[in-house]
């Protein structure tokens, strides 16, 4: 085999070893307020040029923000990304198949099927996305901790409380001692009465 045929089906093995992760940009937006200075200037710049940054290189990228190449790197990793080959490929995907919010999609022409089908849709990609930055580790964490506590405490207000309500609904259907609280006033007390062995679980759509 030639040197040069070698080095191209060494490169194809690299790219096909680098797996592509979905929602890459979604996965940055959560990240970006726990971001230091130098990767927070980096991920305001994918964000606003993530097509541009597919065809750039490390140092391209590096000296576009202001930062160093390790900077770059740096920035993959708190993505939980192999390295910016792989944010790189995760991009590409990301702006081939952009993803419609359901805010800009519904229309006030639109009949009631493509209602449905358009919000349907959005519940399938909020769940993609979700599922592309949740932490598995946290997870199981959390699970631990519910399972350990003698009590659990279940907070939620306004559109958050139906959530609440339900989740308590189900700990109690599988012998947990749950109690819900949807006041932020008695939430504030009962809160105040916990001790290391409640464990309070947060429900909240804004964050």
């Amino acid at each position: 085999m030639s040197e040069s045929k070698a080095k191209r089906k060494s490169a194809v093995k690299k790219r096909a070893d680098v797996a592509i992760v979905d929602n890459v940009m979604t996965r940055i937006r959560v990240r970006h307020p726990s971001l230091g200075p130098s990767t927070r200037s980096i991920a305001d710049f994918v964000l606003a040029n993530p097509r541009q940054v597919v065809g750039m290189s490390v140092t391209e990228l590096a000296e576009a923000t202001g930062a160093s190449d390790g900077s770059v790197i740096n920035f993959c990793r708190q993505l939980d990304l192999s390295g910016f080959q792989q944010l790189k490929l995760s991009l590409a995907q990301e702006v081939v198949q952009p993803v419609q919010f359901i805010h800009e999609d519904l229309q006030p022409t639109d009949d009631t099927p493509t209602v449905c089908r358009k919000m349907f849709h959005a519940g399938v990609q909020a769940l993609k996305d979700t599922l592309s930055i949740l932490d598995a580790d946290a997870v199981s964490a959390a699970v631990d901790i519910i399972r350990a506590a003698k009590r659990v405490e279940i907070y939620g207000i306004g559109s958050s409380a139906p959530i609440a309500e339900d989740a308590q609904y189900r700990m109690l259907r599988i012998g947990l001692d749950a109690r819900v609280v949807v006041d932020s006033h008695v939430q504030a007390i009962s809160a105040s009465q916990t001790g290391p062995d409640v464990a309070v679980l947060t429900i909240s759509h804004s964050g």
